[in-house]
């Protein structure tokens, strides 16, 4: 049987590394992944398997799903940063500290501390119990 191809955004594996800062042999994984792989989806010449784009979405610290996105996500923080004398706003965030602001503010829209809004971490199944 062969492996279905995950038809997967180029452009979104580039503005990961690049929100990252790893390399395509840092993305590597050992029977896998090549960097040689990475640069042909990056360049839009070949495409993963499935079961390639989870270990290149996991590698990369972004939800699965990120990578269908038809354009880069928009992840700015509105808000001034209150650590400087300007209260400049926040740039070049780190992709944890984007993850924090995120689930706090979830937390505040939510009236609770326990609910959390953030990209979902597990994969979709078919139904209760699959």
């Amino acid at each position: 049987m062969k492996a279905s191809l995950a038809h997967i955004n180029p452009d979104i594996i580039t503005w990961a590394m690049e929100l990252r800062g790893i390399t395509r042999e840092q993305l590597a994984v050992p029977n896998m992944i090549t960097a040689e792989q990475v640069k042909a989806w990056e360049d839009g010449n070949s495409l993963p398997t499935h079961n390639q784009a989870e270990k290149l979405a996991e590698k990369l610290g972004i939800p699965f799903l990120v990578l269908f996105l038809s354009q880069r996500p928009d992840i700015s923080v509105n808000m001034p940063d209150l650590r400087t004398v300007s209260g400049a706003p926040v740039t070049n965030a780190s992709p944890e500290f984007l993850q924090v602001i995120n689930d706090a503010l979830g937390s505040a829209r939510s009236g609770t501390l326990k609910g959390r809004i953030g990209w979902p971490t597990r994969r979709i199944t078919d139904g209760p119990g699959s």
